[in-house]
């Protein structure tokens, strides 16, 4: 048996185009049951095609729109191409950033054609996407109490739902090296202090 998996996009002008982006066999007599569904490298390469290809799609489309000029509706000079790249919870992506001359009816006749913008650069104002972001500050805060992260906590973040929050230690701070619980500034913990304690009688 084959599948192949097809990503199909509508611009807002009516075009479509489609992506073939994974072709998966398997035999059609099952001999094991490591044979039944996808693997887990198969889904991250799957994913990873699929994020990339919407993204580009996205950005592609926001491009060409901005390049309109909001004045008279003509398009605008492309000055050049250039990439950016996102790092984004399913992999990261490279996606093309023009530059285009702003349109001489929105400048003087002094400045015209000398003042560059880039619809894309503005719209990447950060490396990494918010998800990726929350996704990691949650598997760290897990990892610094100590609860750690599971395989849930991932399939968690990929599936969108929020993460429990990590529960504090019951004495208030993590334990030690050695199984022994870190010490506290109040009694034994500062010596000195207890000692002074102790002989004001």
């Amino acid at each position: 048996m084959q599948w192949t998996v097809r990503l199909e996009a509508r611009t807002s002008s009516g075009e479509m185009t489609t992506t073939e982006l994974a072709t998966f066999s398997r035999p059609a007599m099952i001999g094991r049951l490591a044979e039944v569904g996808l693997v887990l490298s198969e889904t991250k390469t799957l994913l990873a095609k699929l994020q990339a290809g919407v993204l580009c799609g996205q950005v592609a489309e926001h491009a060409a729109l901005c390049r309109a000029c909001p004045g008279c509706g003509a398009l605008q000079p492309l000055k050049d191409r250039r990439t950016r790249r996102l790092q984004t919870l399913f992999g990261t992506v490279e996606v093309e950033a023009p530059r285009f001359k702003m349109c001489r009816c929105r400048l003087t006749t002094a400045l015209a054609g000398a003042v560059l913008f880039s619809p894309v650069c503005a719209l990447l104002t950060a490396r990494c996407t918010p998800e990726l972001e929350r996704v990691q500050a949650e598997l760290g805060a897990r990892l610094v109490s100590g609860r750690g992260a599971s395989p849930g906590d991932f399939a968690a973040g990929f599936a969108g739902k929020p993460g429990r929050r990590a529960q504090p230690h019951p004495r208030g701070r993590p334990a030690a090296r050695g199984g022994r619980p870190a010490s506290s500034s109040r009694g034994h913990g500062c010596p000195e202090r207890a000692g002074r304690g102790r002989s004001s009688g």
